[in-house]
C-alpha cells in the first residue's frame, strides 16, 4: 500500500514538472516569435509623450502655452489613436476641449491677464499623454480687480459697432451710481460734434451722441490699483466703412446699387486689405445686369472684430 502511494506521489510530481516545462517552453516560443513588442510599445510611448513633456512645469509663458497648443492641434489632426484634450483654467474659465477653434478662441482671451501658467500632464492606461490641464497663476488678491475690470474690457476694440458702445456705456453708468469709490471716466471723440472731445461721468446724455451707422476705437486706463478709471470713445474717420453701414437693412435703388454702394464697397477693400468684404446677390453675373429701377435690399454681415465680411443684395 504505502508502495502503492509513493509511485502516486512520484506520477504527480512527474505531471507536474512536464506542465511546468510545456507551459514555460510556450511563453519561450511566443517571446521569441514577437521578441520587440514590448520595446516597440515602450518606445512609442516615450516619443509620442517626449512631444509634450518639455512644457510640463510652473510659470510657463503664454507664447509657451500657445506653443504647446499648436503641437496638440497638430497631434490631434495627425493622430486619431491617441487624442489630447486640454484643459484650461483661469478667470471664470474652465474648458475641456480638443477643438482648435475654441482653444484658439481661449488663448487669445488670456492675453489680457499679465500672469504665467501651470502645465500638467494626466496620462490614460497605456501611459499616453491624453490631457493637458493650462492653469493661470492668477493671485487671490488680483482676483477682485479682475472681475471688476472684465464687465468693461470686454468691449475694447479698434472697430466697434454702436450698439457695443451704447452697451458699455450703459455699464459704466450703472456703475457710476452705484460706486462712489470707482467712478469712471469717459471720454468721446467724434470730429462730426460740435464738442469734439466730451469729457464726463454723467453718462445718460452721452448715448444720444453715438450713431449706429458709425465705428467706434474703445480704449482703457487704470488707476494705480489697476481697476479701470477711464475710457476713451473715438469715431472711426473710415469714411467708406461709415458709408456701407449706412446700407444695414435698407431697400436701394439699382442706380444707388451701381454708383454708390459698389464704388464704396471698392474703396473700403483699398482701406482694408486685411479686413476685406464681399457683395453677393443671386442672379447677379455682372453690374450690367442690374437695372436702375431695380430694387434691392441690403443686409451686411461683421465679424467678431466689427469689420464688414459680407454684404447681401436681395433684388425685390
Amino acid at each position: 500500500m504505502l508502495r502503492r502511494k509513493k509511485h502516486i506521489i512520484i506520477f504527480i510530481i512527474i505531471i507536474s514538472i512536464l506542465i511546468l516545462l510545456v507551459t514555460s517552453g510556450i511563453v519561450f516560443l511566443l517571446i521569441r516569435k514577437n521578441p520587440e513588442k514590448e520595446t516597440f510599445n515602450n518606445t512609442a510611448v516615450v516619443e509620442f509623450n517626449q512631444n509634450f513633456l518639455e512644457y510640463e512645469g510652473n510659470n510657463i509663458s503664454l507664447e509657451n502655452v500657445k506653443n504647446m497648443v499648436n503641437d496638440v492641434i497638430q497631434n490631434n489632426e495627425d493622430n486619431s489613436e491617441h487624442q489630447i484634450i486640454v484643459r484650461i483654467l483661469s478667470q471664470d474659465i474652465n474648458e475641456e476641449t480638443k477643438d482648435p477653434v475654441t482653444l484658439i478662441t481661449i488663448l487669445n482671451n488670456l492675453e489680457m491677464y499679465e500672469y504665467d501658467f501651470t502645465l500638467s500632464l494626466g496620462y490614460n492606461e497605456y501611459g499616453y499623454i491624453s490631457i493637458i490641464t493650462i492653469n493661470q497663476n492668477i493671485p487671490e488678491e488680483d482676483s477682485e480687480i479682475l472681475d471688476y475690470n472684465k464687465q468693461f474690457i470686454q468691449y475694447e476694440g479698434n472697430n466697434i459697432s454702436a450698439t457695443l458702445v451704447k452697451s458699455l456705456l450703459t455699464a459704466i453708468l450703472e456703475n457710476n451710481n452705484v460706486n462712489e469709490e470707482r467712478q469712471i471716466l469717459v471720454e468721446i471723440t467724434d470730429s462730426s460734434l460740435s464738442n469734439q472731445t466730451i469729457k464726463t461721468k454723467k453718462l445718460a446724455e452721452l448715448q444720444e451722441m453715438i450713431f449706429e451707422k458709425n465705428r467706434y476705437k474703445i480704449e482703457f486706463e487704470f488707476d494705480e490699483n489697476g481697476y479701470v478709471s477711464k475710457v476713451s470713445i473715438k469715431r472711426i474717420e473710415n469714411t467708406a466703412q461709415n458709408n456701407i453701414a449706412e446700407y444695414q437693412n435698407k431697400i436701394i435703388t439699382g442706380k444707388d446699387f451701381k454708383e454708390n454702394l459698389i464704388n464704396n464697397i471698392i474703396l473700403y477693400n483699398a482701406e482694408n486689405p486685411e479686413h476685406t468684404t464681399n457683395l453677393y446677390s443671386q442672379g447677379l453675373t455682372s453690374i450690367n445686369d442690374i437695372n436702375d429701377e431695380d430694387f434691392f435690399e441690403i443686409t451686411i454681415s461683421y465679424n467678431e472684430e466689427g469689420y464688414p465680411i459680407r454684404i447681401e443684395a436681395l433684388k425685390k
